[in-house]
């Protein structure tokens, strides 16, 4: 995520914040609130929620992810994935949790960026998974936004950075 692309990927209210913030306190941001997207995000998919505005699959605009294809519950059902302990819901898009363990940032100058290495990563956020080719939205793409809830936190953790360092 890169500081010049917040506004379509967060909100204008952030943006005006993190350019009137000192550096010390943009670099402080940038850890801060990278180490928890990466902590919320996780999270939020284990509990089956899409961190993205409407990123579920679902149609109207929910963020709850879809649920599994049919032939998939039929082999969760059957005890294909019995060793995973793997159930119907939430659907968390966790079988070995290898994915999600993936999730990674990278700081520098301009921002941060929050991704996952895991090449499955790319089918359910992007391509589709599956036959049916369901995208669960994990992170966000362009015009996208996380959810509000996000991103008040992320405010909330600038303004607690700059109160700190104005005292």
């Amino acid at each position: 995520m890169d500081i010049s692309q917040l506004g379509a990927r967060l909100n204008q209210q952030l943006v005006r914040k993190l350019n009137n913030a000192n550096t010390i306190s943009i670099q402080k941001w940038k850890l801060e609130a990278s180490r928890y997207l990466m902590g919320e995000i996780v999270r939020l998919i284990q509990s089956g929620q899409s961190p993205v505005k409407g990123g579920g699959g679902q149609s109207g605009g929910k963020s709850r992810f879809q649920d599994y294809s049919p032939s998939y519950k039929d082999q969760i059902r059957k005890g294909r994935y019995k060793k995973y302990s793997k159930k119907l819901r939430p659907v968390n898009l966790t079988l070995t949790g290898k994915m999600l363990d993936s999730i990674s940032k990278k700081i520098n100058k301009n921002g941060f960026t929050i991704f996952f290495r895991d090449e499955k990563a790319i089918y359910h956020n992007e391509l589709g998974a599956g036959k049916s080719k369901v995208i669960r939205r994990m992170l966000p793409l362009g015009g996208q936004e996380f959810t509000a809830a996000i991103t008040r936190q992320l405010v909330d953790i600038l303004d607690r950075l700059i109160k700190s360092e104005t005292k």
